[in-house]
């Protein structure tokens, strides 16, 4: 029984020494390219602009809630109770969180879009000069 153990764990050994030996392909996953690469085409290019305009979705900012916040402070309108003081203009500071998170909302989206346009000028001549000019001037 003993040498059956010991021939058991050699071809286990063995066996896991020609499996460790391949050859690992290490790529860069898609989630994580760098501005270089998302700007090196101007395919890529286009759909960073799709995403810089996905931005203005987000759901604190244009995405819904700004269009609420204009509208809980007309004289038509009940008063909510979800958004606090907010439609009696009462704690619009940093402090209450619904002011908190449009204002991240809004400059995060603005964040977005000074980043792309750095981008862009940091490699002129990728993206179509159509496109470049609507963006650009």
């Amino acid at each position: 029984m003993k040498k059956f153990n010991i021939l058991l764990a050699t071809a286990l050994l063995s066996t896991a020494s020609f499996v460790g030996c391949e050859k690992q392909v290490f790529e860069e996953p898609y989630s994580s390219l760098s501005p270089a690469d998302v700007f090196s085409t101007p395919e890529r290019i286009d759909k960073a602009a799709v995403g810089m305009y996905d931005a203005l979705q987000n759901a604190e900012w244009f995405g819904g809630r700004v269009l609420i916040y204009a509208d809980i402070r007309g004289i038509d309108c009940g008063v909510p109770s979800y958004f606090g003081d907010l439609p009696r203009f009462n704690d619009l500071t940093s402090r209450n969180g619904t002011v908190s998170s449009a204002w991240t909302a809004a400059y995060r989206t603005i964040n977005e879009a000074n980043l792309f346009l750095k981008n862009l000028a940091a490699n002129p001549g990728v993206a179509k000069p159509e496109n470049e000019k609507k963006i650009c001037c």
